[in-house]
């Protein structure tokens, strides 16, 4: 008992609340650490350090289907003055930023009026899609998302124009995508193709087929400046720390 209340006065001496001797105990207890990454060891302040795409149009391309499938969004805040404020997780707020960098503002105001159906990403199936329209009688799928899950229904790479998928296509967005997990970036590629009626109704999985890749985004999240500190010293305490992380396992 003595020990246990020695080793609460120390926790509160570190401004931690402690409300029971129990709490204490079971803390001296703990042999494993699972962590989240992004917000936790990281900063959580993602941003787009470049947009990887077969050549320019398509990174252009890239930029603008950004801006239409973000499920980010800004919204006018009331306090003391109005504000705009971007919502949305920290990986849709990056790329809608980087859209409205490369000056796609006008294709995020329009957005609302094109979208048709729009299916949030989930863990379960790895993406995100959107279905806008795109001209009269015209839809298109637009789909954000893991590149594993994206690149095996790949059958063209964007260029100057749609056209089928070389072996040195694949082999060049494949590299990027090892390079980019190797020195921990987050990887989110970008596809599209013509939609048809029937994806207005298809189930989510249903949507991966005959895809048209236009860039992969490579995002950074800074780690905290205490992060690698706050790891090491868990181990040196004989605990076994487990970061949860839903990026590419390179990463």
């Amino acid at each position: 008992t003595g020990m246990l209340a020695r080793a609460m006065f120390r926790l509160l001496k570190r401004h931690a609340l402690v409300r029971n001797l129990f709490a204490a105990e079971t803390l001296g207890s703990v042999t494993t650490l699972v962590l989240d990454k992004t917000g936790t060891l990281t900063r959580g302040e993602m941003s787009v350090v470049e947009l990887f795409a077969l050549s320019n149009s398509a990174r252009e391309r890239g930029y603008q289907l950004m801006a239409l499938a973000s499920a980010a969004e800004i919204v006018r805040t009331k306090g003391n003055e109005l504000r705009d404020e971007l919502h949305g997780s920290p990986t849709d707020r990056a790329l809608l930023t980087a859209a409205f960098g490369a000056g796609q503002q006008s294709n995020y105001h329009s957005r609302q009026r094109q979208i048709l159906r729009e299916i949030p990403f989930r863990s379960t199936h790895k993406f995100r899609a959107v279905i806008i329209s795109d001209g009269p009688g015209a839809t298109r799928l637009i789909i954000i998302g893991a590149p594993e899950t994206l690149l095996t229904q790949t059958t063209k790479c964007l260029h100057d124009r749609p056209t089928a998928c070389t072996a040195q296509n694949r082999k060049a967005l494949e590299t990027c995508l090892l390079t980019a997990t190797r020195r921990r970036r987050r990887a989110v590629a970008i596809a599209e193709r013509p939609a048809t009626a029937d994806d207005l109704t298809l189930p989510a999985e249903g949507l991966l087929s005959n895809l048209t890749i236009v860039g992969i985004a490579l995002l950074e999240d800074p780690l905290r400046d205490n992060a690698a500190e706050t790891i090491a010293r868990a181990r040196e305490a004989g605990r076994r720390p487990i970061i949860l992380s839903g990026d590419h396992p390179e990463t």
